[in-house]
């Protein structure tokens, strides 16, 4: 800028005014000075010429006022004041002239470096704004980041609610399962603990999703202020561009009486940056911190449905295993059934068979029994214990000892009998839970869950 004044601006001639003479004033004469031959009685009487006649004025000699050296010291003195005079009109014009020029391009400097400062200010301040509105731009994208990971964390923890139904649906399911089968085996433990997990997952989802809440509240705010300050910056810009064009031929300018002495002490230059370089270093810790809740996010998504795919497996694999055990034993059940409805037809028919048996003991029983009771009426000496009694009463004896034990094993069948019967019974009721406990396992719960209700990779959705 120096370099460009100096060389627009030509060198002023040098000047030497000439010395300054002091001026004496000039010294009036005497009127009634030199020699004359009435100046004594004039001095005398001052009254002598009021008192002359007009004779005595005609002819009386005019009075002499100057002398010669007089007049030529006037007139060099009147030359001399008025060289004076004029020496010191030019030097007060050169001086004046010296003075506008130099005024014009001290103006004409200030005025150039008055637009190089609002160039500079103009330049810091787009600097600013064009820093303000990148950092905006890039609070943006984040901010549209953490607006998707909270929308797939919220479709994450509304995905969570599939399998927790279907958990506690098969629990419900396993309620219902009758006798012995209603035991807490292994795939009750699983579903209860599967239970827990999807709850827990819910938790720490919900947790996450308050955290993303927060921080995408805290960029908002520093958003709205980063772009109060950049909307400040933008008409401060323009404000600056304005007066950056503005000239001497511009219309609309006009004295402003005092403007200059009113301060402007809201920032400093400073402390300008400083508000500026808050909101920057603010909405740069926003990005790192919602970068890490992003990933924080996706992680948590990612193990909690590994988590949940793995409690899923297991408690599957226990169904299945529950499911394959009830089979056996039902199988086993039925087969044992059958053995024992086996084993009461043939109890049956064995208890028949005792029974046709004491049937057929009766007769021979009467048979003896009625000669026994014949051959006591034979007459005196013939009533005879011979052998032919013997025989009779050994053969009823006999008779009797069978049918005294047929009646026991008869007994004994039939309560064997009865006991088949009640095994039967509770053969056919086990069946029956066991076949209970089959459907509900193989066919209501892992029915429910042939396939896994939630999508692992939901993150990447």
């Amino acid at each position: 800028m120096e370099s460009c004044v100096s060389s627009s601006v030509k060198p002023l001639p040098l000047w030497s005014p000439r010395p300054v003479q002091r001026v004496e004033p000039i010294r009036r004469l005497s009127p009634y000075t030199g020699a004359s031959p009435c100046f004594d009685q004039v001095q005398r009487d001052p009254n002598y010429l009021a008192y002359r006649t007009p004779d005595t004025q005609t002819y009386m000699p005019t009075l002499t006022r100057y002398t010669p050296a007089e007049w030529s010291k006037n007139m060099q003195d009147q030359w001399q004041t008025a060289e004076n005079a004029r020496n010191i009109s030019e030097r007060l014009r050169t001086e004046a002239l010296h003075l506008v020029r130099q005024t014009n391009d001290q103006t004409r400097i200030n005025s150039l470096e008055s637009g190089q400062r609002l160039g500079e200010r103009m330049n810091d301040v787009n600097f600013w704004m064009h820093e303000v509105k990148s950092e905006v731009d890039r609070l943006d994208q984040e901010m549209l980041a953490l607006h998707d990971v909270r929308r797939h964390l919220e479709r994450a923890l509304n995905e969570t609610n599939k399998p927790l139904h279907i958990a506690q649906e098969c629990l419900l399911h396993r309620e219902k399962r009758r006798g012995i089968d209603l035991v807490h085996d292994e795939p009750e433990e699983s579903l209860v603990k599967e239970v827990d997990l999807d709850t827990e997952v819910q938790s720490k989802m919900r947790n996450m999703l308050d955290k993303i809440n927060v921080q995408y509240g805290q960029m908002r705010m520093t958003q709205h202020e980063m772009e109060k300050d950049l909307s400040r910056k933008m008409a401060a810009l323009d404000l600056d561009n304005i007066c950056h064009q503005l000239n001497k031929h511009s219309p609309g300018i006009g004295h402003f009486r005092g403007i200059e002495r009113m301060e402007q002490n809201i920032s400093t230059p400073e402390t300008y940056p400083s508000k500026s370089n808050e909101n920057l270093v603010n909405s740069q810790s926003m990005r790192l911190a919602s970068a890490r809740l992003r990933a924080e996010t996706e992680t948590l998504i990612t193990n909690c449905a590994h988590d949940m795919w793995i409690s899923w497996t297991n408690t599957n694999t226990s169904l299945q295993q529950r499911s394959k055990e009830g089979s056996t034993a039902r199988d086993k059940l039925h087969m044992h059934l059958a053995r024992v409805n086996t084993e009461i037809n043939e109890l049956k028919k064995h208890i028949a068979l005792i029974v046709r048996s004491i049937t057929d003991k009766a007769s021979p029983l009467q048979v003896a029994q009625t000669r026994l009771e014949v051959r006591t009426h034979r007459p005196n000496d013939e009533l005879c214990n011979d052998g032919a009694h013997e025989r009779l009463v050994k053969e009823v004896d006999v008779i009797q000892s069978d049918l005294e034990r047929l009646h026991r094993k008869l007994q004994d069948s039939e309560e064997a009998l009865q006991s088949l019967v009640r095994t039967r019974a509770q053969l056919e009721d086990d069946l029956r839970c066991k076949a209970n406990s089959v459907f509900i396992d193989r066919d209501q719960c892992l029915g429910l869950r042939k396939s896994f209700p939630y999508n692992v990779n939901i993150v990447f959705c």
